[in-house]
């Protein structure tokens, strides 16, 4: 008889065992399963720098909402027509950093937000903007000069919008 008692004992146990193994194992997959998604704008192909994006450049992909994406865009339109400032691989997230200002072209005058403008100074022949300048860029050109009535340098617009 003690053998059956036994017996009987370690099958509940298992019993018991298995039912809340299974009741835990359903509460966590049923946890991690569930992870909310948001939509993100994404690379289609690889994207050299330059491209000016078209809608067959980009599509809509699922990202997970717990894993933050700095500086993501959730709307194809936003990014239709602005030029790529940094190469991108294919279903690779398009950020903001990524894309210039519409109708900017390459180079440095698409990182510039409008409104604001970006200048040079001269601090020796190395230096300088070389290769940030493309074709529609638009320059000012400015002159420093000492006044001749001894006052401190002065700086004046010559050419603007160039």
């Amino acid at each position: 008889m003690p053998i059956r008692r036994m017996l009987m004992a370690f099958l509940m146990a298992a019993v018991l065992a298995t039912a809340i193994t299974y009741f835990f194992s359903r509460h966590f997959q049923g946890a991690s399963g569930a992870s909310k998604k948001v939509r993100v704008v994404a690379s289609t192909t690889d994207l050299p720098v330059g491209v000016t994006l078209s809608a067959k450049d980009v599509t809509e992909m699922d990202w997970p909402s717990d894993v933050p994406l700095a500086g993501s865009i959730t709307k194809v339109e936003e990014v239709i027509g602005r030029p790529l400032l940094y190469s991108l691989g294919p279903k690779q997230p398009i950020l903001t950093r990524d894309v210039g200002v519409q109708g900017s072209g390459i180079g440095l005058s698409g990182k510039i937000p409008d409104g604001m403008r970006a200048t040079a100074v001269r601090s020796n022949e190395i230096v300088g903007v070389a290769g940030f300048l493309y074709p529609g860029s638009h320059v000012d050109v400015l002159a420093t000069y000492n006044a001749s009535n001894g006052q401190s340098a002065m700086t004046e617009t010559v050419l603007q919008n160039v």
